[in-house]
């Protein structure tokens, strides 16, 4: 999306400044050494994350640029269509990833970016998963042989996910199951 690249960079300026202004609270974490320090400091740990793709600007080079400032975790785009992939509710047959996706994850897996696919549709993210040399993750959906959603994953992109050496993430969203009463925690263990 139009001007996403310097809306963020002031956004990320932004959450930089307000972490240094509360040391005693906030740590921001760039790497493993960071998690553990702010654990041993009793600090709240902030990952910087990037749910959409409308930032890149369709230039995975971007991701480098974005990766020195301290993002830790990106998906190659939201529900829809990006430059990168399809994602959940993109018109089927979806596209998948595409070139300049692969570009993206191989720039991801190189700065130690961690490629989330919470959004991505079931091809774009099993060609993802395959693209990535590093475990991909799904930070937050359902299980889709639970409820038919279009947000919940198939038990093959969970299994990819899990072969990749990854993890996933349940959501605490209405369509975890069929509802519309409150999930149970026997809806979040099925």
């Amino acid at each position: 999306s139009v001007g996403a690249f310097d809306a963020v960079n002031t956004d990320i300026a932004a959450f930089d400044k307000a972490i240094a202004l509360s040391p005693d609270v906030y740590v921001k974490i760039e790497t493993t050494a960071d998690l553990l320090t702010a654990k041993r400091n009793r600090r709240v740990g902030v990952i910087y994350s990037f749910e959409d793709a409308g930032m890149l600007e369709g230039k995975p080079e971007n991701v480098d640029h974005f990766s020195a400032l301290g993002v830790r975790v990106m998906q190659l785009g939201y529900n829809g269509v990006s430059p990168f992939a399809s994602g959940v509710m993109a018109p089927q047959p979806s596209a998948g990833l595409t070139d300049l996706g692969r570009e993206a994850i191989a720039r991801m897996n190189a700065c130690g970016v961690t490629l989330d696919l919470s959004h991505a549709d079931e091809r774009s993210s099993l060609e993802a998963t395959g693209a990535s040399t590093r475990p991909v993750t799904i930070t937050h959906a359902g299980c889709y042989s639970t409820y038919a959603h279009p947000r919940n994953k198939s038990d093959a992109v969970l299994r990819a996910v899990a072969e990749s050496g990854g993890v996933v993430g349940l959501y605490g969203l209405s369509y975890i199951s069929a509802g519309p009463e409150q999930q149970s925690l026997d809806d979040y263990m099925a």
